[in-house]
């Protein structure tokens, strides 16, 4: 959750509570699409739009408007308020450790009925770390060790099929040590010989584990095929 733009973001929306004015403290409801009549209302409108969507995907679909009403009015007057910056930034830090965790803990129940079930499909293998592989191509080349560079083409999504990454969808192979990726690819990688096509199915403690990385939510299970090109020299 980026916080960069918070302040900003809230400036936006107390131009939306104050102009709608509502009298619910809590609403998700919206006002009808405003006509366009210049530039700065195109300006403003396309701000509103994009901090609107940032903020919902951030967790912030539901909002006290009366408080963030009050706050933001005081605050640009250059009141007093109940926090300081530091307060607030930790206010909202707190927010978004708490969304992570019960996201992260949600994905590990996804995952882990995932692999229940997928344990049991044609052609799925599982090894003692948990990882499940398929094969779609046997080669017939080497089996790269530990220190080996590899060169491969992969595609990785998640579950619900979107991919976050594909040396594919770029064109380029990608080349590193076996040892230098998640712990599921060096598993793989090493059971795997020159020319094969895998697909993989990686646990969340053999992938990034319940902290994740910016384009990966913590306990995600990631799906990926595999293809080992060749071992470099």
């Amino acid at each position: 959750m980026k916080f960069k733009s918070v302040n900003f973001a809230f400036v936006l929306l107390l131009i939306v509570a104050v102009s709608c004015n509502k009298k619910g403290t809590e609403s998700t409801s919206s006002p009808e699409n405003p006509k366009l009549k210049s530039g700065i209302d195109s300006i403003s409108y396309a701000l509103g739009s994009l901090v609107g969507q940032d903020l919902k995907s951030g967790g912030f679909s539901k909002l006290n408007y009366d408080i963030l009403n009050a706050a933001l009015q005081r605050g640009l007057n250059g009141d007093s308020l109940i926090m300081t910056k530091e307060d607030a930034t930790m206010t909202l830090q707190r927010f978004a450790m708490a969304q992570m965790k019960t996201k992260a803990n949600e994905n590990a129940k996804t995952a882990k009925d995932f692999l229940e079930k997928n344990k049991t499909a044609s052609g799925v293998k599982t090894t003692a770390t948990g990882l499940q592989y398929k094969i779609i191509k046997e080669g017939n080349g080497a089996i790269p060790l530990d220190t080996q560079k590899v060169k491969v083409h992969y595609t990785g999504k998640f579950i619900d099929g979107k991919i976050f990454d594909s040396s594919v969808q770029r064109g380029e192979p990608a080349v590193f040590r076996v040892n230098q990726v998640i712990p599921g690819w060096t598993e793989a990688l090493k059971l795997m010989k020159v020319g094969s096509k895998w697909e993989l199915f990686v646990p969340p403690a053999l992938g990034y584990g319940d902290q994740g990385n910016q384009a990966i939510p913590g306990n995600s299970l990631l799906i990926f095929e595999v293809e080992l090109l060749g071992i470099e020299k």
